[in-house]
């Protein structure tokens, strides 16, 4: 949809009637946009427009972006009381329990109000109440993967669940991960065995086979290997409501 910016008016002059039309139009898709999952003429002041609670987005930032973004560092949200880290006040309760619903305490581990690891209650609001801090997702220095449940590209537990983690930054390899391969030994064609005479030995006959081994010089380091991808840092932010 096009709109025409009208040049600056003063006091007194008239809207056409074609611009007039033209603002009904641009008023009636704007009032089509979503926040918080309801129509923009729904929400409450202040909201973001365009954007859901949990929404994330990425940004050249430092910091919070307010209250209505909280970095996705792991730092905690909950009630006035509950000592959280990123936000402590009654407005967190939206983004708390939609982060409650949406997982399970394996993904982000509830604290009781001292920080320490705790248990979840019957529900996310008996537990905002008791004053529990929930962490926010934690996604300093990870990179994001879409949600596989059928095992569709990423066979692994963790893929299955929002919040998962996996992969690591380094990785040693083991022997099935090695490709196929031979060593070569250094003795080639001519190779001479000698034995030593000895007291009380049968003299060797004609036609023996002589069995010999060779150990072959050991080379590489046994390290690890770097998994990360060329990555440029920035900052994931969610959104919570406000």
């Amino acid at each position: 949809m096009s709109v025409t910016i009208p040049q600056p008016r003063v006091t007194g002059d008239l809207i056409t009637a074609a611009m007039y039309n033209e603002l009904i139009a641009a008023l009636e898709h704007i009032l089509t946009l979503q926040v918080d999952s309801a129509n923009l003429a729904l929400a409450n002041t202040g909201k973001a427009l365009g954007w859901n609670i949990g929404d994330l987005k990425i940004a050249a930032r430092a910091g919070d972006m307010s209250n209505q973004w909280l970095r996705c560092d792991g730092r905690t949200i909950g009630s006035a009381s509950s000592g959280a880290t990123a936000r402590a006040n009654a407005d967190m309760l939206t983004l708390y329990t939609h982060l409650w619903e949406l997982t399970t305490n394996a993904t982000l581990v509830i604290q009781d109000s001292s920080g320490v690891a705790s248990t979840r209650g019957a529900n996310a609001l008996s537990d905002f109440n008791a004053n529990k801090r929930l962490p926010l997702l934690d996604l300093r220095g990870r990179v994001v993967a879409g949600l596989d449940p059928d095992d569709a590209n990423l066979a692994h537990s963790w893929s299955k669940i929002i919040g998962g983690t996996g992969g690591s930054q380094v990785h040693r390899l083991i022997a099935t991960e090695m490709p196929i391969h031979s060593h070569n030994s250094g003795i080639g064609t001519g190779y001479v065995v000698t034995v030593a005479a000895g007291t009380g030995g049968a003299a060797l006959s004609g036609g023996t086979n002589i069995s010999s081994t060779a150990t072959t010089a050991s080379a590489g380091g046994g390290g690890e290997h770097p998994n990360v991808q060329p990555t440029m840092t920035l900052n994931y932010f969610i959104y919570t409501g406000l």
